[in-house]
């Protein structure tokens, strides 16, 4: 499941929520002019995964100071957390992530 609002990106409201939550989530950072991010999105619509994804939008300015703080460069980065909001593992690249999350969810 995608979670979408207007679109695939997720806002920082929802994300709050969503962190709250104690359930399993994945978490990716990406932007719409990164093509593996764009291509991510779609391998994710199209599967049918058991765990709740979120797309964040690091053109977003609060989304791009947060991933700032969390040391990332590189997109997409992808965090799969677990009920207690500790992360269970990450991935750096569309393609990786993309075998990680049909694999695995």
């Amino acid at each position: 499941e995608v979670h979408r609002r207007g679109g695939a990106w997720i806002s920082q409201y929802e994300l709050h929520e969503v962190l709250l939550s104690k359930t399993k989530k994945v978490i990716i950072f990406g932007a719409p002019w990164c093509k593996p991010c764009v291509q991510l999105q779609k391998v994710v619509e199209k599967a049918d995964l058991k765990t709740p994804v979120h797309f964040i939008n690091l053109n977003d300015t609060w989304a791009f100071e947060m991933a700032q703080n969390l040391g990332v460069k590189d997109i997409p980065l992808m965090m799969y957390i677990n009920e207690e909001g500790e992360p269970i593992a990450m991935r750096r690249g569309g393609n990786k992530i993309a075998l990680y999350l049909l694999v695995n969810l």
